[in-house]
Order: structure tokens, then C-alpha cells, then sequence
């Protein structure tokens, strides 16, 4: 079948990918997937000095100049509170919701930190932002253990196993862009087109419906 090698983003390295990696090689055994995992601008990095055959990252289109790239799904973040919080009774929840709250943030510069900052700026809303974590899945943790409450991607939120947290869906709509990244250098045909029909499937089928923007 051949060989891949993908970078990937940690919210979509942690997510979904280990999973479409595990049913993508026991349909194609002779296959091999070697994934590393960086922060989306590296990962456009490599991609476009060819250092690894796809990159899996978030940003939207507009964001790069690169040709031979897709949006593979467009979905809202949510909000993330412990089943015990004062906002878990919520269907859904708003800014003003988090007036006053701890709250466990990206660390800054990270676009979907800038995206929550300046929806939070524009309605009045000062949070209590007590931790700043590099990556989605962490703040998961810290949620567990009291930190406060958050907003996060939706496949970081789908693919929460644990019963601690609620995801309560978040308005105004903040919009991630899962996308993939094609590298020019010559890889094998015979696993590449196959595996990114099959990431195609697998990312939509772990973000729920109602989450996802219809093109």
C-alpha cells in the first residue's frame, strides 16, 4: 500500500485522527502512517517545504496560499463547564454567561484564544483567566479538576470520554476550520487519495450534526 507522513495540529492529532489511522490501516494493512504533531503554522510550515505529505491544521483557506488545500469541515466551538457548575443546567450559553468565571484559556496569539478574546471584548464580558494551556485536551483536565469553566473546538469536545463535563453549545457562533494541507513532493497514489477520502468520512462523523456549518 506505501508509506504517509502527516503532521497534524494537536486538536485534530489528540481527536479524530488516531482513530481514522486505526480503521484506515486495518482496511489497508500493508499500509504505514507516521503522524507528528505541531501547531497549525508549523504544519503549513512542513507542508509547504515538503516535509510531510499532508498536514491536518485549523485555519480557514484565506489563511494560506497554498493550492492544493480543503476545508475538510467548518463546526462551532462549545462551552465546557463541570456537571456541578452553576452553568450546566444551561441549553445554551452566551457571553454574559461567563461574567466573573474562572477561566481556562489558550495560551495568547493562539487564533481560536483571539477569536473567544474578541467575542468576549465585544459584548463587556471580563473573565478571571486563571490557567493558559497550549492545547484543547488540557484544558479538559483542568476543567476536571476545578480550574474553571471554557470554550473549545468541537472535536476536542467530541472526543471526551469521561463524565465530569458538560458541552453546552455557544452563541454568538465561533467558527473553527478543520483543514488539509497537500505537500508537492511525490507521494504514493495508491495510499494517499484512499486516506484522505477516509479522513474525510471519519472527521464528520465525530463532530455532531448540529455543530457542523453547512457550506
Amino acid at each position: 500500500m506505501g508509506y504517509l507522513e502527516i503532521a497534524a495540529a494537536p486538536s485534530m492529532a489528540l481527536s479524530f485522527l488516531p482513530r481514522a489511522i486505526a480503521s484506515f490501516t486495518r482496511e489497508h494493512p500493508d499500509a504505514v502512517v507516521s503522524m507528528h504533531m505541531h501547531s497549525s503554522s508549523t504544519v503549513l510550515d512542513m507542508v509547504q517545504r515538503d516535509r510531510c505529505d499532508l498536514g491536518f491544521a485549523m485555519f480557514p483557506m484565506r489563511a494560506t496560499r497554498h493550492g492544493n488545500s480543503e476545508t475538510l469541515v467548518s463546526a462551532k466551538m462549545v462551552g465546557v463547564v463541570p456537571i456541578n457548575h452553576r452553568l450546566a443546567s444551561r441549553d445554551v450559553l452566551h457571553p454574559e454567561d461567563f461574567e466573573g468565571e474562572s477561566f481556562i484559556s489558550l495560551m495568547p496569539l493562539m487564533e481560536e484564544r483571539t477569536k473567544i478574546d474578541s467575542v468576549m471584548l465585544s459584548y463587556g464580558v471580563k473573565r478571571r483567566i486563571n490557567a493558559e494551556p497550549q492545547v484543547a485536551s488540557v484544558i479538559l483536565k483542568m476543567a476536571e479538576a476545578g480550574s474553571g469553566v471554557s470554550i473549545i473546538d468541537p472535536l476536542t469536545a467530541s472526543g471526551y470520554t469521561g463524565t465530569m463535563l458538560k458541552f453546552i453549545p455557544f452563541e454568538p457562533a465561533i467558527i473553527n476550520d478543520f483543514s488539509i494541507v497537500i505537500s508537492q513532493r511525490n507521494s504514493s497514489t495508491l495510499i494517499l487519495k484512499p486516506f484522505i477520502d477516509h479522513v474525510r468520512r471519519e472527521i464528520r462523523k465525530m463532530v455532531p450534526a448540529n455543530l457542523i456549518v453547512r457550506s
